[in-house]
């Protein structure tokens, strides 16, 4: 069962930008309920990003973060799993110099998540590569080809009824109003 979270949740992300790299530092407390019927409970989370843009077209992005969670072995028990996550994305991209301008741009990415760090074997780890083009900032198209994998002991609600292993190809249409 997933936890529904309510408006006291809050959050902040303060960023700087030194020439073509932005830092920036995230946190939010989360407020859910993760038993049904049960006492709301407070849950905090952290992260840090690192965003690097060139004049070449060159884009990179890195985050990671930590935090507690209800996706434990126990909601019940008062004792919340701290989970961690990684992720990167790399892309390079041909045109798009202004809004509006054509472009194509391939990316990569890989990402993984630890869901609770006293649990042995349970992470999951995603991977993708893809091309987007279109017209920057304003529409774009999409295709992606992603993989992902979750170890023998990631708890069964993350995976959403997923196998263990998953591979998909995506296509997606986007348009900046």
């Amino acid at each position: 069962e997933t936890s529904e979270t309510i408006g006291e949740t809050a959050g902040a992300r303060a960023s700087v930008r030194p020439g073509p790299l932005e830092l920036g530092l995230s946190g939010a407390w989360r407020v859910a309920q993760p038993v049904p019927n049960a006492a709301f409970e407070r849950f905090w989370a952290a992260g840090a990003d690192l965003t690097l843009e060139t004049a070449s077209r060159v884009r990179a992005w890195v985050e990671s973060g930590a935090g507690s969670s209800w996706a434990d072995e126990d909601p019940a028990d008062g004792k919340h799993a701290t989970f961690g996550y990684g992720r990167m994305v790399a892309a390079w991209r041909l045109g798009g110099a202004s809004r509006g301008a054509p472009y194509v741009e391939a990316f990569g990415s890989a990402g993984a998540l630890d869901p609770d760090f006293t649990v042995k074997d349970d992470f999951v780890l995603e991977n993708a590569v893809g091309l987007n083009g279109g017209r920057w900032k304003r529409w774009r198209g999409q295709i992606q080809l992603e993989r992902s994998r979750a170890s023998r002991n990631t708890p069964a609600s993350l995976m959403d009824g997923e196998p263990e292993e998953r591979r998909a190809l995506l296509l997606q249409i986007g348009v900046s109003i």
